[in-house]
């Protein structure tokens, strides 16, 4: 998609969660598989990382916000096969987490230790 400057992108669209900006820069990501409490397959993390993708990259949010639809955050992975294929080899890694310095959070080691001050 070519995107034109000056014009914010659109973010993409998802069928298992919800993506809006409620308010000036910020961001809300809603989980949404009510029916199934929220459990996460493998389409709902892909597209949550999608959506975090959109909103960590826009220099107009500032905060993200994940909620969730109905009476319960999250069930966890939605272990059900259903029609969903997991063979590893059919999907990408995610790894967005790394994306973020997630480790520069932690002091490094110090003297003889070797594990991380968080």
């Amino acid at each position: 998609m070519l995107e034109k400057p000056g014009v914010k992108p659109s973010p993409p669209l998802f069928d298992t969660i919800l993506y809006d900006e409620p308010r000036p820069r910020i961001a809300r990501i809603t989980l949404n598989r009510a029916e199934r409490k929220n459990a996460q397959n493998l389409s709902m993390i892909y597209q949550i990382d999608a959506a975090l993708r959109h909103a960590a990259t826009d220099p107009d949010i500032s905060v993200i916000v994940l909620a969730a639809a109905g009476q319960d955050f999250s069930a966890g992975h939605d272990l059900s096969f259903g029609e969903e294929s997991y063979r590893p080899d059919d999907y990408a890694p995610l790894g967005l987490w790394s994306e973020f310095g997630a480790r520069s959070w932690c002091s490094p080691p110090t003297g003889g230790s070797t594990s991380p001050t968080c």
